[in-house]
């Protein structure tokens, strides 16, 4: 094999944030895995990630990363796979505008305003969102953090297979909008109002029916 595409919602906090060396947590150690069990190169990708967490507990954090890294090789070894010969591939993009940033859910009241005005400061105005083809399968890449309630939406308009999250910039978290409404799930974290998830759903047509396409074999 020579390399393989993996796609997993979880995001790499197994050390802990104040560190005085460097490490590439569960990812790059089960990265390193697959590549000395002859799988080649991994591109590690996170899916619908949201705030997810992984729930793996040992005493050691340097043990704890290492064990899940083993379990999640293990998990890997258990997916069928078949030969791929020469297969087209597509990208397709699409840039949509956002709607004005909503601090009702992450600021005081009495201070959404002043909220608000930072959000419009540092918020991004507009996202690329992208489509990725390659063979039959179909990959959504977006600039965020969707949740599974989310993404269960963007495949449904895109047609596609998954989503991957985190890419082409970053706009925050992406939650269901009966949930930002509810104020619950990650609407907290959420820097904008209920309706973006429609606006993500848009960019997602566009993105099959965009002209800035690119082909290879």
């Amino acid at each position: 094999m020579l390399a393989q595409l993996v796609i997993f919602a979880a995001h790499p906090t197994l050390l802990p944030r104040q560190m005085d060396a460097l490490d590439p947590d569960f990812p790059g150690l089960f990265s390193d895995r697959e590549r000395r069990s002859g799988h080649g190169i991994t591109l590690f990708l996170q899916g619908a990630v949201g705030n997810v967490s992984v729930a793996f507990s040992a005493s050691d954090p340097w043990i704890r990363e290492q064990e899940f890294a083993k379990e999640l090789s293990h998990a890997n070894a258990g997916v069928a796979l078949s030969p791929l010969g020469p297969t087209p591939l597509e990208v397709r993009t699409a840039t949509i505008g956002l709607p004005n940033p909503d601090a009702s859910r992450s600021a005081p009241r009495g201070l959404q305003n002043i909220g608000r005005n930072l959000l419009c400061r540092s918020a991004p105005s507009k996202v690329e969102v992208s489509e990725l083809k390659l063979g039959t399968l179909k990959l959504l890449f977006v600039p965020g953090e969707p949740t599974v309630g989310s993404e269960k939406r963007l495949l449904q308009v895109s047609g596609a297979d998954r989503v991957v999250s985190l890419t082409n910039g970053y706009f925050g978290y992406l939650e269901a909008p009966d949930l930002v409404l509810a104020h619950q799930g990650e609407s907290k974290r959420q820097y904008f109002g209920p309706e973006l998830l429609e606006v993500l759903a848009s960019a997602a047509r566009l993105a099959g029916h965009s002209t800035q396409l690119t082909r290879g074999d």
